[in-house]
């Protein structure tokens, strides 16, 4: 089951092109079977209602479940903080911060311990390899 909610899948060429070049910082894959399927820049998602311009990158990952991940920059932890209080909450997101990230994911996963080894995941990658 894909996890879009109605929203048409995104291409490399619905960004612009110097922000599809950029590496996304998240992880090829996680164990126990997640694997990413489609990384491409992005504007935040719905549920950051935070104003100014955040740096994004949204993939997808299969494997053991669905899950949409965004990975957005901001200027500062203090505005990532600012974002993460302004975000909406809504069941199967998780939202969460990592210095000047926000991260959201939104899912569907057979078990929680998939979900969470994904989310320990992206937490690991993000801080050992932040994105420059």
């Amino acid at each position: 089951m894909a996890c879009s909610k109605g929203r048409q899948a995104k291409t490399p060429t619905d960004a612009p092109q110097e922000k599809n070049q950029a590496k996304p910082n998240l992880p090829e894959s996680v164990s126990p079977g997640w694997k990413l399927t489609s990384p491409v820049a992005s504007s935040a998602p719905p549920q950051v209602l935070a104003p100014g311009s955040q740096d994004c990158i949204e993939g997808q990952y299969t494997g053991v479940g669905a899950a949409l991940v965004w990975l957005c920059r901001f200027g500062d932890r203090a505005a990532a903080f600012h974002a993460l209080q302004n975000t909406k909450t809504q069941r199967q997101i998780i939202t969460f911060q990592e210095g000047e990230y926000i991260v959201v994911v939104e899912w569907t996963a057979e078990s929680i311990a998939d979900l969470t080894a994904l989310i320990h995941g992206v937490k690991e990658n993000l801080n050992t390899h932040p994105r420059q």
